[in-house]
């Protein structure tokens, strides 16, 4: 939220998992395909080495004490249209969601989400953060996307 935190708003995985520096609730799949990958990558586990660290009893660990820094500001989520009634009713200042919900709601109800993308792990995972602000870039570009 860009009028809550500015211009120096969150931009990466490290900054979803700051809830001391960027307050608020955030969404996330309640699927740990994604959840815990993030989780990794958030406390430093480099995106190569994401699925190795998770191979092992001491990774899943791991992911679960960093999900646990954010645990009472998480708002889980079980099906895609989630996402975008989470930010626009403000539950949420930020979530993971999938790209496509985003643009429609941008597009088709006139929001206007900011879309953050974080390193992908897989190449077909998107996942972007997205924040309950303005985005200028989506909608002075024209850029569209077709979603299903």
């Amino acid at each position: 939220d860009k009028a809550k935190y500015g211009a120096n708003g969150p931009k990466t995985l490290e900054d979803f998992f700051n809830v001391t520096k960027f307050p608020g609730k955030r969404g996330l799949k309640k699927d740990p395909s994604v959840t815990l990958e993030w989780a990794l990558m958030a406390d430093g586990v480099a995106v190569n080495d994401v699925y190795k660290v998770l191979g092992t009893p001491a990774g899943v660990d791991r992911a679960f004490k960093k999900l646990d820094t954010i645990k009472s500001s998480i708002v889980w989520w079980t099906a895609g249209a989630q996402p975008p009634q989470l930010l626009a009713s403000g539950e949420v200042v930020m979530t993971h969601s999938w790209h496509g919900r985003i643009v429609d709601a941008n597009v088709k109800e006139k929001k206007d989400f900011a879309l953050r993308h974080p390193t992908r792990t897989k190449p077909t995972c998107r996942t972007p953060v997205i924040l309950a602000a303005p985005c200028p870039r989506t909608r002075s570009s024209g850029w569209r996307t077709k979603t299903t």
